[in-house]
Order: C-alpha cells, then sequence, then structure tokens
C-alpha cells in the first residue's frame, strides 16, 4: 500500500512539474488541458495561478532592462 501511495505522489508531482514548465514556456492553457487529460479547463487554470507570479518577476525584470524608454503596465 505504501508503495502504491509513493506511486501516486510521484505522478502527481511530475505532472505538475511539466504542467507549469509548459505553461511558464508558453503552452496554451488549451493545449495543455488536452494534454493532461482534464475535462473542463477548470482544473487546468490551477497550473497558471501558480505561475503568476513569475510573469511577475520578468516583468519586472524587463522593466530594468529598458529603463524608463517604455512604461509598462502592473
Amino acid at each position: 500500500i505504501l508503495f502504491f501511495i509513493a506511486f501516486l505522489n510521484i505522478t502527481y508531482v511530475g505532472r505538475h512539474t511539466f504542467a507549469t514548465l509548459a505553461l511558464s514556456k508558453g503552452m496554451p492553457l488549451e493545449t495543455l488541458q488536452k494534454v493532461l487529460g482534464h475535462k473542463t479547463i477548470i482544473s487546468t487554470q490551477v497550473y497558471a495561478e501558480l505561475i503568476n507570479p513569475k510573469i511577475g518577476e520578468d516583468t519586472d525584470r524587463m522593466r530594468e532592462k529598458i529603463g524608463g524608454m517604455f512604461r509598462l503596465a502592473n
């Protein structure tokens, strides 16, 4: 039983890692939904919410690189 529980946990972690990496590299949410086999987009949106902080970090990094040349939305 413990082996089965450990296997399920590893499988979950692998799917979670794949999903967050795929979204952070630009895979559309709808495509990821199909890849993961989610019936509704709501299940897949959980992963998108996890990478939102990364979007803010990327925006801040870009703001530092371009200085005051352009105004980026927060």
